[in-house]
């Protein structure tokens, strides 16, 4: 099977690129595990490794120029859920709530 000649398309090429989706499917299989089986370590844990793989995504995107869907997609995610977290905070500061 010939490989996409789009490296938007491929799996991730750099050392950082393949940690990140390392991290993430880590962070998926944690979140699911908590879900099911409510603990306090995983709570601790999960914030974590949000922010370590979203840092590390930066990193493979904007520094080492990585270009695949899969870094892409589970850097850009976490992006937009800090986003909204951080105008639902600020709405409920300024609301007095």
């Amino acid at each position: 099977m010939a490989s996409p000649r789009n490296a938007f398309f491929r799996l991730p090429s750099t050392k950082s690129g393949k940690w990140t989706v390392v991290l993430a499917g880590i962070f998926m299989v944690m979140l699911i595990t908590y879900n099911l089986i409510p603990n306090v370590f995983l709570i601790i844990l999960l914030p974590v490794f949000a922010l370590g793989y979203l840092t590390l995504g930066l990193i493979a995107v904007f520094s080492k120029h990585e270009r695949s869907w899969l870094v892409w997609l589970v850097t850009i995610i976490p992006l937009i859920y800090l986003i909204i977290g951080l105008f639902w905070l600020i709405l409920m500061i300024s609301w007095g709530s």
